[in-house]
């Protein structure tokens, strides 16, 4: 990394008279952020990991098609392991476990959203009516 030599009018033990210092300070680290992202996500596996299974879990919320419905029972595999017919396995009433998390994280979405909407709104409002 190149080095810049910087002048600082810092005042020295020779007196008010004499030179500035000069500082070596080393170039601006010019990276794209695209870069910084990757870099930040190498270093934070953990939430890298987090963040990649939120994501999966919100579109799987947006866009799956629900492989049973939500209140749908079968008593003759009730606490079923996971498997390629239940992801999640099933509960004590033979209901999908996949199935259930899914409408509830659509559930949560829309709560969070009509939330954020609702917030946003009453902000405004009181802006407005504090800014008159």
């Amino acid at each position: 990394m190149p080095e810049q030599q910087v002048t600082a009018p810092v005042p020295t033990a020779g007196g008010p008279d004499a030179e500035p210092a000069t500082v070596t300070l080393p170039e601006p680290d010019r990276v794209s952020r695209g870069r910084r992202l990757l870099r930040l996500a190498r270093e934070h596996k953990a939430a890298t990991a987090g963040l990649a299974f939120l994501v999966v879990l919100v579109l799987a919320s947006l866009f799956a098609p629900l492989p049973y419905g939500a209140g749908d029972t079968d008593s003759s595999s009730s606490l079923a392991a996971p498997s390629g017919d239940h992801w999640f396995g099933t509960d004590a009433a033979g209901g999908d476990i996949f199935s259930r998390v899914i409408v509830a994280a659509r559930t949560d979405l829309s709560l969070a959203l009509l939330g954020t909407v609702l917030s946003l709104v009453v902000g405004v409002l009181l802006g407005l009516a504090a800014s008159t």
